[in-house]
């Protein structure tokens, strides 16, 4: 198990951020308001 470790820590650090970005962009896209001139 110790050698498995460290593998799947980085495996789920990675899919967090994974997460986080396709968050961020949905947020990103919903709040965006354009600008009216």
């Amino acid at each position: 198990m110790a050698e498995l470790g460290p593998l799947v820590y980085n495996q789920a650090v990675q899919d967090a951020h994974q997460f986080m970005q396709d968050k961020l962009g949905d947020l990103e896209s919903t709040l965006y308001e354009p600008e009216t001139l």
